[in-house]
């Protein structure tokens, strides 16, 4: 609707009815000037695709992602809205798609989220300034690259991921992360690169990492490796000492794992 309209600066919904507003796809993208979106209300959409993408000058979310409902498409919806610098908290949802959802902004912190059964893949990736994540339940999603390159996180805590079986990437190029609370990945599948250069791992949360792999579900021989050199491993290319396996060795080989 308001595609590429590079001077739009400002607009007011206050007076219009959108009930019958079901798709708003692309609808501001590119509107790199735009600052303010006042009384935007739309009940019936189900599909915000790129709505906000690449608008440039926005230093907040016109829809609150605590209003964000169920069975809707938020794809890359405010990808690349490097000013927004808001936090992410209370959201409750289901059977949405948040592909990109937020990718280059600039939240700082992520909060009371439920997500379940949603579409993930690099959600929050290369968010430069979040450095907190906590109180986060994923349930039936994959985790594919979501916190990628978010080089500031500091830790992880208090994170549900039941029923989660993909976990690729997720943690990928978090070099800030030190501590990690111990994850139940007991129906994780895929462990590959999840923490692949976080370089400032302390030494429990490399032992909470061992204790994730020998509790998960990865049964696949290709995958089953802790070797900093093996591309599949959860901490490929990462940094740490390595005696920190000397005292599972025994564990880790009968459990099936190489390193």
């Amino acid at each position: 609707m308001f595609y590429g309209f590079q001077n739009l600066q400002s607009i007011d919904f206050t007076n219009f009815n959108g009930n019958n507003v079901t798709e708003c796809y692309r609808m501001f993208e590119n509107c790199i000037n735009l600052t303010t979106v006042n009384g935007i209300n739309f009940p019936n959409c189900n599909n915000f695709r790129a709505a906000f993408s690449t608008c440039t000058s926005l230093t907040y979310f016109p829809i609150k992602p605590e209003n964000f409902k169920d069975d809707t498409t938020y794809r890359y919806i405010y990808g690349k809205c490097y000013n927004i610098a808001e936090n992410i908290s209370n959201i409750n949802i289901s059977n949405c798609e948040l592909y990109q959802a937020f990718t280059n902004t600039n939240i700082s912190s992520i909060n009371n989220i439920s997500l379940n059964n949603c579409i993930l893949n690099k959600t929050f990736y290369n968010c430069p300034n979040l450095k907190y994540i906590d109180n986060i339940k994923f349930s039936n999603c994959d985790l594919l690259s979501v916190f990628d390159n978010c080089c500031n996180l500091l830790n992880i805590t208090n994170i549900n991921i039941s029923n989660i079986n993909n976990m690729f990437a997720t943690f990928l190029y978090c070099n800030s992360l030190t501590d990690i609370a111990y994850l139940d990945t007991s129906n994780v599948t895929n462990l590959a690169r999840t923490f692949c250069r976080c370089n400032n791992l302390s030494n429990s949360a490399i032992q909470n990492i061992i204790n994730m792999c020998l509790n998960s579900n990865v049964t696949n021989n290709t995958l089953m490796n802790l070797g900093t050199a093996n591309v599949y491993s959860p901490l490929y290319q990462t940094k740490f000492d390595s005696s920190y396996y000397s005292n599972r060795l025994t564990e880790l080989t009968q459990a099936g794992w190489s390193y």
